[in-house]
């Protein structure tokens, strides 16, 4: 199925978004989480080299809770993310709470992309770069490829009942303080 192209430029969620290709036109910020999709099949978010902040500054001292800068929920088919800038930053330094940069959960996940991206961070207490969790169900044909990946927490994490067909090739991953590099796990 061919793409539709969709402009963005600001955050945004979708529920079922078929065959659309969503184009970034400019950096978005939000101060906890921005892009989210709902069961998505043959999508794409292709950020052209544009960043995506989900900083807390304005947080102060607070534990703000969790935050993502792209979330993927109840399974995914022929996702792809590409060329993305995403940057979590917390000048005050104090604990935010679980941050991700992406993360897939709550189901199956098959033929998932990652390219070409770079996903930073430096709060004190995460955050965490790719997260999938798909409990009972299963994640296949997942390919994590010619990223940058600098986050102070776990830069990589899956866990799955099963999974098979997992590409994870010519990255540059680095971390501080007790970075897992990746780590998967059964998460039945």
């Amino acid at each position: 199925d061919p793409l539709t192209s969709t402009a963005v430029t600001d955050c945004f969620n979708a529920t079922n978004p078929f065959s659309i290709q969503y184009d970034l036109q400019n950096n978005i910020n939000n101060s906890m989480s921005c892009i989210g999709l709902i069961s998505p099949v043959n999508v794409t978010i292709d950020c052209h080299g544009y960043t995506i902040n989900w900083s807390n500054d304005e947080c102060g001292l607070k534990n703000c809770g969790s935050g993502y800068a792209i979330n993927i929920t109840q399974g995914s088919n022929r996702t792809t993310i590409r060329s993305c800038d995403i940057e979590q930053s917390n000048r005050n330094n104090t604990a935010i709470g679980v941050v991700y940069g992406i993360v897939g959960r709550n189901d199956h996940f098959a033929n998932v992309s990652i390219i070409n991206s770079t996903i930073f961070g430096t709060d004190q207490s995460g955050p965490i770069g790719i997260v999938f969790t798909s409990g009972t169900g299963k994640i296949n044909n997942v390919t994590i490829s010619e990223n940058n990946i600098y986050i102070r927490q776990p830069m990589l994490f899956m866990t799955a009942s099963a999974s098979e067909n997992i590409l994870i090739s010519n990255n540059n991953i680095s971390g501080r303080g007790n970075s897992n590099a990746i780590s998967f796990g059964n998460g039945a």
